[in-house]
């Protein structure tokens, strides 16, 4: 469920990273050839670092969803009670 929920997280993070990439954005347009979107290395690069951001932004997500999940397991830790031996338990005898 964890690689579902990263693989989503990371194609909609892409996909919100993307929207502010366009010519007009000032910091592509600082950027000069290397993120220039009118070259195909240039767009190529864009494109591998706005999914690099993704990914980083989708396993953050993934990693508070199972902080929360073991915040919300660990109180269950107390109810857990230590299992009894048995008192006619008598060790086995290879023969």
């Amino acid at each position: 469920m964890v690689i579902f929920l990263l693989t989503r997280n990371t194609q909609i993070m892409h996909a919100e990273l993307n929207a502010y990439a366009t010519p007009f954005s000032a910091p592509l347009r600082s950027a000069g050839d290397l993120w220039s979107l009118s070259t195909l290395p240039g767009a190529a690069a864009l494109n591998a670092e706005i999914t690099r951001q993704a990914t980083l932004v989708a396993f953050l997500d993934d990693f508070r969803l199972m902080m929360v999940l073991a915040l919300a397991v660990m109180p269950l830790v107390a109810l857990m009670r230590r299992p009894g031996r048995a008192a006619s338990a008598a060790p086995a005898v290879m023969e």
